[in-house]
This record gives C-alpha cells, structure tokens and sequence, in this order.
C-alpha cells in the first residue's frame, strides 16, 4: 500500500510499517527486513513512522516469560481449583494427590518464569532464555504427564514425568547462572 507521496508500506501482524531503505539489499521495516528478490518494494523516506502493535513472537524475552508465567499461574490455579473441587468425588486419594503435586510443581515453576522475565529483564542472555524455555518444558513434560495420570489413570506417563524434573533443575540453574553473570 503507497501513501501520498510514494512511500510504501505494508501491513503484518504488528500493525501498518513504513519501509526505509534503498532496495539493494532489502528493507527494514520496524525489525523486518524484506529481501528484494522475494518483494518488489518501492521505499520513500517521506513516509511518516507508524508505531507497530505489539505480537507475542515480537516482545523481549522479559515480557515473554512473564506473560508465559502469569498464564501458567493462570492455569495452575485453575487446575487446582478443578482438582480440589471438580475431582475430589471421582478420583480416589492417590490420583487427586498426583493432580495435586502437578498443580503444586506447576505453579512454582510459573513464579520461575516471572522470575526468568525479571533476570532476563535486568541482564539479557541465552541462558536466561534457557531457563525460561527449561521450565517452559518441565511444566509440560512434568505437571502435564503427572495431570494426564491422574485424569486416566495411565501409569506408563509416570516415566515421562522425570524428564519434566530435569527441565525444572536445568531451569533452575541456568537461571541462577543468568542472574549471577
């Protein structure tokens, strides 16, 4: 799409971009940079910035573990409130303790991503992104085997669940390393 005076832009998820550039070797365009062989763009320099809308794959890495965390947080309350209220009368004592231990593990480990955000925030670096995407994968793999055992009563996810643990430990360390650097 051309404005008034020539200058192009183009539409994404973010929002309406501006693109600057001189179209030999591609454009930026609010953190884009278009290739000239896979666009044929026309830029102009007179066309006024336009703020971006912000898109979940386009934030810092604060803003994601802490957007991560709090929906986990979300979500855990919500699977403890299911447990201690939608299961107690239809899973027996030992599945409801496992649901538990699985909304428990994954609620500490939300905090851990808020906790990421906030070290990543402060000191940006790859093993604070490893932590992060350490529990991100602990959370799955741990609380969600042990939340699919005791909804099925499927014994075999027991073996996964260890996996899930050391995503929680790796998690752990590399952001205790990332907050120490």
């Amino acid at each position: 799409m051309k404005d008034e005076a020539g200058g192009l832009f183009f539409v994404s998820v973010r929002g309406l971009h501006r693109l600057a550039g001189d179209g030999s070797t591609g454009w930026v365009a609010s953190g884009f940079i278009l290739h000239p062989s896979s666009f044929i763009l026309h830029p102009s320099s007179s066309a006024p910035p336009l703020a971006p809308l912000p898109a979940l794959w386009f934030i810092t890495s604060m803003q994601r573990f802490v957007i991560w965390g709090a929906v986990n947080a979300f979500l855990a309350v919500a699977a403890g409130a299911f447990g201690a209220h939608g299961l107690k009368d239809r899973l027996g004592p030992d599945l409801l303790e496992v649901f538990e231990t699985a909304a428990r593990y994954h609620m500490y480990h939300a905090l851990g991503l808020i906790a990421v955000g906030w070290v990543a925030g402060g000191r940006p670096s790859s093993a604070a992104n490893a932590a992060g995407w350490s529990m991100l994968m602990g959370i799955l793999l741990f609380s969600g085997s042990l939340y699919v055992l005791a909804l099925t009563g499927q014994r075999w996810l027991g073996a996964i669940t260890p996996l899930g643990g050391l995503g929680f430990l790796a998690g752990w360390g590399l952001l205790a390393y990332a907050a120490s650097r």
